[in-house]
């Protein structure tokens, strides 16, 4: 089995591809851009392949990138539509704490 790569790396590279460069990715997840550069560079490290080619002021998925940005995209639209129906689905059967304490007596 394939070891899957950082999460919070992943969701990094997410973000910057979404937004179109990290200053916008940092500001949408609340982060500074220090810290979404860092992951970047981790998920860089872990994959051993350069994801973006760095200019001046600019960012640019490298050739290597653009496909795995489209299968993360596509993954993480998944997991959203997953947690969508699972939400909506049981938001009538949602545990509270009371419930959870009571059954655990």
């Amino acid at each position: 089995m394939t070891r899957l790569p950082p999460l919070h790396a992943l969701r990094a590279f997410w973000l910057v591809t979404r937004a179109g460069g990290i200053r916008a990715a940092a500001e949408e997840a609340g982060v500074s851009h220090a810290a979404l550069t860092q992951q970047i560079q981790r998920l860089e490290g872990t994959l051993g392949v350069r994801l973006f080619d760095r200019r001046s002021r600019s960012l640019r998925l490298t050739k290597a990138a653009e496909a795995y940005a489209a299968e993360v995209d596509r993954a993480f639209q998944v997991i959203s539509a997953a947690t969508h129906t699972l939400t909506r689905r049981n938001a009538s059967n949602i545990l509270t704490t009371h419930q959870f304490l009571w059954s655990l007596d």
